[in-house]
């Protein structure tokens, strides 16, 4: 059995595949993992900085310890504030720059694979060859590498194909 649809990206889905994918990249347990190691590294460089580190003086920890939470905290704000507000405004700002991506486009699945057609051509992928995928309450990103995905808006789909949209996922995996 084969499902499909025919739908165009707006920038909307742009905006809300960008937004998922920096969500996503923080879901990951190596990211996890790197950005504790990158905390702690921040956290002793900031108290240097602040002339509380070797020696340690316990005094000074004290009275200065929310400047040093602050400081050690800002860069992370700041990565997750260009992720959530510049990310989806520069995908919406690709949105409009690139025609290929405003055209309609046709989307089938089965069991087997997944297959597009679009004005510049057709094609189909085994779902082998995505490497994982993601979802929220408005788009499904299929990640055929790290970096590279493809968006499924799901107002595209109606609750049935939904589900078995993901049936097909789940031989991907997560």
């Amino acid at each position: 059995m084969s499902d499909s649809v025919r739908f165009a990206l707006t920038e909307q889905d742009m905006a809300d595949a960008a937004r998922l994918y920096g969500v996503d990249a923080v879901r990951s347990p190596r990211r996890r993992i790197g950005l504790v190691i990158t905390f702690v590294l921040v956290v002793v460089l900031m108290a240097m900085v602040l002339d509380i580190a070797f020696p340690l003086d316990p005094e000074r920890l004290a009275s200065r310890w929310p400047a040093l939470l602050g400081l050690s905290l800002l860069p992370f704000a700041v990565v997750l504030a260009l992720g959530v507000v510049l990310n989806p405004l520069l995908a919406r700002r690709t949105y409009r720059q690139q025609r290929s991506l405003q055209g309609e486009l046709g989307l089938s699945w089965s069991r087997d694979q997944l297959a597009f057609d679009s004005e510049y051509g057709q094609f189909a992928m085994p779902w082998s060859h995505f490497k994982r995928w993601t979802e929220d309450k408005r788009v499904f990103l299929l990640f055929e590498s790290e970096r590279l995905y493809r968006i499924i808006p799901k107002r595209a789909l109606d609750a049935d194909q939904q589900d078995r949209f993901r049936d097909c996922l789940a031989a991907i995996g997560t």
